[in-house]
């Protein structure tokens, strides 16, 4: 596997002060659980999840942050105002209302890396 180890991340959040992004770009895939549990925990914590890999939306460029709510003002105060667009947003509305299709995927992903 080409992931870092869970403990390491944790050991490295509760001794860094700085900001830890953590990059979830494959975590439909994996058996470890999200860091977005551990939000609450770590005010330093940014974790970035993405449309492109299990749900197969790579061509809207489109991902997700998760962090605290002062992290997420401080985002918002640097990103465009209309920095998606309503063809990618009802792409994504579209997708998320049949997430079981996508639940599929995964597991026939997951059956076949077997």
């Amino acid at each position: 596997a080409n992931k870092v180890k869970r403990e390491d991340i944790l050991f490295l959040l509760e001794n860094f002060k700085g900001l830890l992004v953590v990059d979830e770009a494959y975590i439909d895939f994996s058996d470890e659980p999200s860091f977005t549990t551990e939000l609450d925990r770590f005010p330093n914590l940014l974790v970035m999840q993405t449309f492109s890999k299990a749900w197969g939306l790579a061509s809207l460029r489109l991902g997700m942050a998760f962090a605290s709510e002062e992290l997420i003002r401080i985002l918002n105060k640097i990103k465009p105002p209309y920095n998606i667009s309503g063809l990618t947003q009802e792409t994504v509305l579209a997708a998320i209302k049949d997430k079981a299709k996508v639940d599929r995927m995964i597991q026939d992903i997951l059956a076949e890396r077997e």
